[in-house]
């Protein structure tokens, strides 16, 4: 039996799902008892109310909460204090003690780190340690002091890795030019049942969904997920400006692109902020066709965004820019305009705007379910 702990990628919830859907996954194998970190936050700005956060969390024992027979979360208290050179260290050695502490209690024989600046784990005789790479954060990737401080900390965990996993091809072979050849392909996935029981929801609920939102005969254009500075929110704004006036562009998640624009709404262009989790399926659901306007940079190309899998899983065609691991992929559901200009991207979503799912591409979207992701991995 795989006794693993699993520590996913940050603090922010919204920036979890791969981390903890993929644990979940893995705890319905019959090999493998989970144990997924879930952090604890405190929000206060009050430097005596951190810093109680701070003591109290220091002193309390490990707390384990069984979920399922083999699916556990472990509380993880994270130091919620603004990331500067300063801060760090403190960050890191607060997290470095709860880790070592959680270690003890649990005992893994699997440690599967997605952690990409705060929680470093040690190699040890005592547990095989994975490195979980999710995004392109290798060296020059990304600018500035956090881009480097990020680079050095994800060269340091890839070199104590026994194993390492990440989410796309291109990335894949990014790290074999470092040196780095023991790496599976563990993809970003869904949780495709999710999807069906929500596909059966009777039509008048999804009409009423479309109407309290003011959607009816209108061509609904959907852009959902967690938005930062390379999502380009800006190119959405300018394709809604330039629409037919019978289309609708809805943008649902939060994110500081979304905490800039959101004040900014137009007629034909709703920003909706975050949906909670379990409400998300819904959203993919209502919407008539997707979008992926990502900038394209080191980072995006890299990327297989967790918002392409569910648009599959919702049967709805996406429209996104042509990052590598996307052309890479050629799954039948996504196009990618002839450029970026808002009369490309016009052009290709009005021949998209009457397309039905084909049920052949189920096979494509049924690959990227996470019990199937999680059946596939291999430990040994």
């Amino acid at each position: 039996m795989h006794r693993i702990l699993f520590i996913p990628h940050g603090s922010d919830p919204n920036l979890n799902v791969r981390g903890r859907e993929l644990a979940e996954a893995l705890a319905t194998r019959q090999d493998c008892e989970v144990f997924c970190i879930e952090y604890a936050r405190n929000f206060s700005n009050r430097f005596i109310d951190k810093l109680w956060f701070l003591i109290a969390n220091l002193l309390r024992t490990i707390e384990v909460s069984p979920l399922t027979k083999r699916f556990s979360l472990i509380r993880f208290p994270y130091l919620n204090l603004a990331l500067t050179p300063r801060t760090l260290p403190l960050i890191r050695r607060f997290a470095d003690s709860q880790i070592e502490q959680i270690i003890k209690k649990i005992r893994p024989t699997i440690i599967v780190n997605e952690s990409h600046f705060a929680i470093t784990v040690a190699r040890s005789s005592n547990y095989q340690l994975i490195y979980d790479l999710v995004d392109d954060h290798l060296p020059g990737s990304i600018d500035g002091w956090f881009g480097q401080m990020v680079a050095k900390f994800t060269t340091k965990q890839l070199a104590l890795a026994d194993r390492i996993w990440t989410i796309s091809h291109t990335l894949i072979d990014k790290l074999g030019f470092l040196g780095h050849h023991d790496v599976q392909y563990v993809p970003n996935g869904t949780q495709l049942e999710t999807f069906r029981s929500q596909r059966s929801l009777r039509g008048d609920e999804l009409k009423e969904l479309r109407l309290k939102l003011n959607l009816e005969n209108k061509y609904t254009i959907g852009y959902i997920g967690n938005h930062a500075s390379w999502s380009g929110i800006d190119f959405v704004i300018k394709l809604a400006k330039a629409a037919p006036p019978d289309w609708h562009f809805l943008v649902i998640g939060g994110g500081t692109e979304v905490d800039a624009h959101q004040p900014n709404n137009f007629s034909n262009l709703q920003f909706l902020g975050a949906i909670p989790r379990e409400k998300i399926a819904q959203y993919f659901l209502t919407v008539d066709v997707g979008i992926l306007p990502f900038i394209k940079n080191s980072l995006t190309d890299s990327a297989l965004p967790l918002k392409i899998i569910e648009y599959g899983a919702a049967h709805k065609v996406v429209v996104a820019e042509p990052l590598t691991e996307l052309e890479y992929l050629q799954l039948p559901y996504v196009r990618f305009p002839k450029e970026r200009t808002p009369e490309a991207w016009l052009e290709t979503l009005q021949q998209v705007q009457n397309s039905n799912w084909q049920q052949i591409w189920n096979t494509s979207v049924a690959a990227y379910d996470w019990q199937t992701i999680a059946q596939h991995i291999k430990f040994d």
